[in-house]
């Protein structure tokens, strides 16, 4: 049986037995546009989706002029520059922030510096999420480890063989409550590279939660985490097809994000229902006896014949004479003739 690790996400406990706790990744879907940072969490807070996620990067302090493209993107001729028009100020995340707050949505985000770690002090975070590029950020980890004491760490994979992410764990798992983020750092995925069974080998591996970070653009590997109880499932999602957004392909609408949400909720009672098999509920009797069956004849019979084990027959519902009260009428009278389409009635015998 999987043991109960959990972590802290703002005010919320996760463990493998809450409901899943979904987060809606937008990256650089906003462009650097603080005003499209607001639809995002208009749109996305109307729904039962946990939190959403963003990406805070100081392309000063994580990239150089050398950093090449994922995906071309128009009139920017290095990631630098690029990296550049996605920064927000202290002042903005902090806005940021508060409307996450007054929509009732929790904020997270990713770090790829100490300096964006400390651009955000502010915030008062107690959760940071790292990229698994972020794996092979030494200075970054260990500022997280020395001064995040406690904080819950959401850690992706991707980039990391078995050897890094037991490196990894054992760097951080007596500093800081862990989720391993299984994921597939190819946009898009395709289904048959998800690898799933990575996740049961973590689990069986690691004392901490396994979640997973999800990149196919599609509600169907969500929906499958879901229905497997991962405790923490991430997605990059997006409200338009601006072809600057390097992660469109690999995102998913808001339409699918309104099923996936909805999908959460229903698995999840499905997921705690239970019922006593002991005796049956007050609805079961009630069903039973239109599902049930009663005894009855195979033919028509006439007044006056005689019951015989051969004449009987079990027909629906399940209002009338039992099978278990078979022996009781064997050997009776009919007061009347009876159709074969009729239940037996204690008043028809003698």
């Amino acid at each position: 049986m999987m043991k109960n690790y959990q972590i802290r996400i703002n005010k919320k406990i996760i463990n493998n037995q809450t409901k899943p706790f979904l987060i809606a990744e937008v990256a650089q879907a906003h462009q650097g546009n603080i005003k499209k940072v607001y639809k995002f969490i208009d749109a996305i807070s109307k729904l039962k989706i946990d939190a959403i996620k963003f990406q805070t990067h100081l392309a000063e302090f994580e990239s150089t002029y050398d950093e090449p493209f994922r995906l071309k993107v128009k009139n920017f001729s290095n990631r630098f520059n690029y990296w550049k028009t996605m920064e927000f100020s202290q002042n903005d995340w902090l806005k940021i922030k508060r409307y996450c707050n007054k929509k009732n949505i929790i904020f997270l985000t990713s770090v790829f510096s100490i300096e964006s770690v400390k651009l955000l002090s502010k915030l008062k975070l107690n959760t940071w999420k790292l990229g698994s590029g972020e794996a092979y950020s030494y200075d970054l980890l260990n500022y997280l480890r020395n001064n995040k004491k406690n904080h819950s760490l959401l850690i992706s994979t991707g980039l990391m063989n078995n050897k890094r992410i037991n490196e990894i764990y054992r760097f951080f798992y007596r500093t800081n409550p862990l989720c391993i983020m299984h994921c597939v750092s190819k946009y898009p995925s395709k289904f048959n590279e998800l690898g799933f069974n990575n996740i049961d080998f973590l689990n069986k591996k690691y004392k901490c939660l396994i979640g997973y970070s999800d990149h196919t653009g599609s509600v169907y590997s969500i929906l499958y985490a879901i229905s497997q109880s991962i405790p923490v499932i991430e997605f990059h999602v997006k409200i338009d097809e601006n072809k600057k957004n390097l992660d469109r392909t690999s995102s998913i609408n808001i339409k699918d994000l309104e099923l996936i949400a909805k999908a959460n909720e229903i698995f999840y009672q499905i997921r705690k229902s239970k019922i006593n098999k002991s005796a049956l509920s007050k609805n079961q009797i009630k069903m039973l006896k239109i599902f049930g069956k009663s005894l009855s004849f195979k033919e028509d019979m006439l007044k006056g014949n005689i019951i015989t084990k051969e004449n009987l027959t079990l027909k629906k519902p399940g209002t009338g004479i039992k099978f278990k009260d078979m022996k009781k009428i064997l050997g009776k009278k009919l007061t009347r003739n009876i159709s074969k389409r009729r239940l037996i009635k204690k008043k028809d015998l003698v």
